[in-house]
């Protein structure tokens, strides 16, 4: 994704409009929107949602379980970057899933979420 100027998205309001795409017993724990695009971690997938065009109607919705989660990382600076990177690898995919946290961003919550719901269902 790469995109930057994220901030951090009301869960219950994500929850709310993309309640039809989620799995019974599925609960929105973290969302970040990043200018135009959406970063949704359940506790059971990750979502990405691209909105392309000009009018950014058109969206590319992509969803990751997490059972399927190999490895993530996170690499931040606090003196010389602005933002944090963030690469997830997904087994079957090959190219990790990326994108920048802006700088103020509490990046170990999305790492502890992560980790939390990615390893208990292994």
């Amino acid at each position: 994704m790469g995109l930057f100027n994220n901030t951090d998205a009301n869960e219950e309001k994500i929850e709310k409009i993309y309640e039809k795409m989620l799995a019974e017993g599925e609960d929105v724990i973290i969302a970040y929107k990043l200018v135009r695009d959406l970063i949704i971690l359940t506790n059971m997938r990750l979502i990405t949602i691209d909105k392309q065009g000009l009018t950014g109607k058109k969206k590319l919705i992509v969803s990751y379980p997490l059972f399927k989660l190999c490895r993530y990382q996170i690499e931040n600076s606090p003196y010389f970057d602005i933002d944090s990177e963030v690469a997830i690898w997904f087994d079957g995919v090959n190219e990790p899933v990326k994108f920048k946290l802006s700088k103020g961003t509490n990046v170990f919550e999305f790492s502890k979420h992560l980790s939390t719901y990615g390893l208990s269902v292994h």
